[in-house]
């Protein structure tokens, strides 16, 4: 055996010596970027041995390029390689300090430049008669003497529009002149120290609120009686009592920081005190004016939002999977609570911006989210917010602004505040957590679109999508109460919503539905009409409705007799999910009470105001009759099959893809997600499908294509009339546009 290892090592052949192309530099890690002829590359890895590095390219074709690593540190040497972020390695050709401090001087504000500039120019002069006098084989001292003959030198040579630096003390300059020397001449070294590094505000936001509370509250005075002393000793006296009763530190705030948040309120407070406070708040926007309320559910703000998303419409409840085909884009909308930061409701759907969307939003906001626990069990928490707020911030667009949107809210005593048009600031707590939606949850899921075309890329939405409309109910869900709502924020005081809300619910209940409220249906997603009642019911768009009770009413209200008979006015509430039925408030009662009066029509039952009026439409352009109960049933039912054929589920007919906006038209006119998010995204979907018996014929075509054949050919035997007169009329070229007129 020792022969044997004597005799290895005395062979030449059994030793590879070691260099450094056995080596992997150390800046290099797997995933570390190089850049190599204009183009990223990754390093993978390298083999045992005097092997190669491997890189591989990660834009453009696939390609994999092999350095030694004495390759690798030529060219780095050369500039032909540069590594960013590179670290721990010697030898390589690094970019000198003083061209990185350059970059971050360049980077400084205009103003911080010209300050660091003119005290640059007395460094300068004093460092030449440095070396002038070393040159000579003299010597210029580094004293308070010889810095005031510099500091009269440069005065000197300024122009007459530079002002010299205020605070250019013998001292100063010294200084100057030392840090120059340290940093060896960088243009960052004599940078005030406010522009190099972050400043950390160490006053709580929560103390500048207060402030802020407290001159709302003495707005109401004279702006010449309302002084900093005055504010400064009630917000120190509020801040005592904070501190007994939540057991905190706070510190008393000085002098300085009443009179600069003073100053801020200046222009509010003398427009407060001649027009009020509304007027301030609308003039002044959310630019550190508008401070957040004192209590959960006293603000909210609502807004629309279109999702950068294309879903597809996925699996019913049962499981069955209708269509795998990409929708287009969704929109939001989502009500804030101003307080605690805190999403109280949302609607996902394919309404868009109407009066639909904007109060099932207040509605889901108002309701507790019990059903949270029975439809996603997976989710660790449930959507805490509840309850009516005192008032509601939007915006003036259509839907906002009518007469039917004052009156829902009226319906439940809630307030509503509108915002100045073309002004976001006026609502910044809903813009930023839109922002914060998109980056933070929409930007990670297959499908989406970006923002803009450079943020898309590469990417093809449409052929990634792969997120079922119910599955992103349930992620959203999900993010809203595990992530956004337990993150700790800084406008916050560094608490998260979830705590702000229920700190919050120790001092203030929350409104809910009064017994009243909740027994009428849909009591804030309906709209408000004056109808008149006669014999023959209640006519309203084309359609009769009629019920013994409503004749009950006529007899004891209005206008009646044998020689005098005419119509009943009364008042009406029809909700935009079905029209099927109106509630008529009785007259003459003590206690607001509604009856029911059902539609003549079986086929009106169930259809939103936009569906009945897209029918209506489509038949009034084929000369049809909208009166007719066949012809509205016949016109749903075609309209019906071709929207579903437009959202790629098969159906007895061959029918091509729609376009994206077709889609989500045919999307809308299905009732897709109609219903809020507290049922399935697909309800009303398969519910009228069902009805129409598209499903049974669907699975009759997955059992076998030639029975489904027969089975469709008998089933349309009675249908080839409807066919041929509606199939000409493709759903996304009918006018679908929101045709919920103003109720007077």
């Amino acid at each position: 055996m020792t022969d044997v290892m004597e005799a290895d090592l005395s062979s030449e052949d059994s030793i590879e010596p070691v260099t450094i192309d056995h080596i992997v530099p150390d800046d290099l890690e797997v995933g570390a970027f190089i850049i190599y002829e204009g183009r990223p590359f990754s390093f993978l890895h390298k083999d045992e041995g005097c092997a190669p590095l491997i890189f591989k390219s990660e834009t453009g074709p696939p390609r994999l390029i092999e350095l030694l690593p004495t390759e690798y540190i030529h060219k780095i040497a050369l500039g032909e390689i540069k590594r960013p972020g590179r670290k721990n390695i010697a030898g390589l050709n690094a970019e000198p300090e003083s061209y990185r401090h350059d970059e971050k001087f360049e980077a400084l504000p205009k103003k911080a430049r010209e300050v660091a500039g003119l005290k640059d120019l007395y460094v300068e002069e004093f460092a030449r008669r440095i070396r002038d006098a070393e040159e000579r084989g003299e010597r210029f001292a580094r004293n308070e003497t010889n810095a005031l003959i510099v500091r009269e030198i440069v005065d000197a040579a300024l122009p007459k529009d530079v002002h010299p630096p205020a605070m250019r003390s013998a001292r100063s300059i010294l200084r100057w002149l030392q840090r120059s020397e340290l940093k060896k001449g960088s243009p960052m070294a004599n940078v005030h120290g406010n522009y190099q590094r972050p400043y950390n505000r160490k006053i709580s936001q929560r103390v500048l609120d207060l402030i802020a509370t407290i001159i709302r509250e003495q707005a109401d005075t004279l702006p010449h009686a309302l002084r900093p002393g005055i504010i400064r000793g009630q917000v120190n006296t509020k801040i005592k009592e904070i501190n007994l009763e939540e057991r905190l530190q706070i510190p008393p705030v000085r002098t300085t920081t009443v009179t600069s948040e003073f100053n801020r309120y200046d222009g509010w407070i003398r427009l407060a005190a001649t027009k009020g406070k509304h007027a301030a708040d609308l003039e002044f926007g959310a630019v550190g004016k508008l401070v957040r309320p004192t209590r959960i559910n006293q603000h909210w703000e609502l807004d629309h939002h279109s999702i950068d998303l294309i879903p597809i419409l996925g699996s019913t409840e049962l499981g069955q999977m209708l269509s795998k085909s990409a929708l287009g884009r969704l929109d939001i909308t989502l009500a804030i609570d101003v307080y605690s930061g805190y999403p109280v409701g949302f609607y996902p759907s394919f309404e868009g911006t109407g009066l639909l969307p904007s109060l099932m939003c207040i509605a889901h906001g108002v309701q507790e989210k019990t059903y949270v626990a029975q439809r996603f069990p997976h989710i660790s928490g449930s959507l805490l917010a509840h309850g009516k707020p005192t008032k509601v911030r939007f915006d003036r667009a259509r839907e906002y602004v009518g007469r039917q949107m004052a009156r829902s809210l009226r319906r439940v005593g809630i307030g509503f505040e509108l915002a100045r048009p073309r002004f976001p600031d006026d609502k910044p707590y809903i813009e930023r957590f839109f922002g914060t939606l998109e980056n933070d949850f929409v930007s990670w899921l297959k499908g989406r679109t970006g923002s803009s075309p450079r943020d898309r890329g590469a990417a093809n939405p449409a052929k990634e999508a792969a997120i079922e409309l119910d599955d992103f109910v349930a992620l959203l869900h999900e993010y809203f109460i595990t992530v956004y709502a337990r993150r700790p924020q800084r406008g916050l005081d560094w608490e998260t919503p979830e705590q702000r809300w229920l700190r919050g619910l120790r001092n203030y209940k929350p409104r809910l539905l009064t017994p009243d409220e909740q027994a009428r249906v849909d009591v804030l997603a309906s709209i408000e009409v004056k109808v008149n009642a006669g014999r023959e019911g209640i006519q309203w768009r084309n359609k009769h409705y009629q019920s013994p009770e409503l004749q009950s009413i006529r007899r004891t209200s209005g206008n009646f007799g044998v020689r005098k008979n005419s119509m009943t006015p009364l008042i009406g509430r029809i909700s935009l999910r079905d029209v099927g039925v109106i509630f008529v408030s009785v007259p003459n009662t003590d206690t607001p009470s509604e009856i029911a009066v059902p539609c003549t029509a079986a086929a009106a039952h169930g259809r939103t105001v936009w569906q009945d009026e897209v029918v209506q439409a489509l038949l009034r352009q084929k000369k049809k009759n909208p009166q007719s109960k066949i012809d509205y049933e016949d016109g749903f039912s075609a309209l019906f099959r071709r929207s579903i054929g437009c959202m790629g589920i098969k159906t007895d007919k061959a029918s091509k893809l729609g376009s994206s906006r077709g889609a989500v038209t045919a999307a809308r006119f299905t009732g897709v997600m109609v219903d809020g998010v507290c049922k399935h995204a697909l309800t009303r979907l398969v519910r009228d499908g069902t009805a129409l018996d598209l499903f049974g014929q669907l699975a009759a075509q997955d059992k076998s294509q030639a029975v489904c054949e027969e089975n469709i050919n008998a089933i349309n035997t009675d249908d080839e009339d409807i066919v041929d007169i509606y199939d000409d009329m493709p759903a996304d070229e009918i006018d679908m546009s929101d045709l919920l007129g103003e109720e007077d």
